[in-house]
């Protein structure tokens, strides 16, 4: 299963250094972007990661990626992180 973890770019290294400490997940890519959003007809965006993360107990891994978005939302004080799981049809490493 990949994990995507989709929040503002805010408090990056600080919360970088607080997740590393939180030891799980024991690796992953960050990906930045900008986040683009509609609200009363006016386009907004803001600066965006995306934590991607590849699994291997989807019961464990589960609970654990909705722990750090949970922690990610308080520590970042947002509205809204979201949760992006992909199904894997096939993994190959080379």
């Amino acid at each position: 299963m990949i994990y995507r973890i989709y929040t503002e770019n805010k408090n990056k290294d600080a919360l970088l250094k607080a997740i590393d400490r939180y030891g799980y997940p024991p690796g992953y890519t960050l990906f930045e972007g900008e986040g683009r959003y509609q609200l009363n007809d006016k386009s907004y965006s803001e600066p965006s990661l995306v934590f991607e993360y590849i699994g291997n107990s989807e019961k464990a891994d589960d609970f654990r990626v909705r722990n750090l978005a949970a922690f990610i939302k308080r520590y970042n004080n947002q509205q809204e992180v979201w949760i992006v799981k992909i199904q894997e049809s096939e993994r190959i490493v080379v």
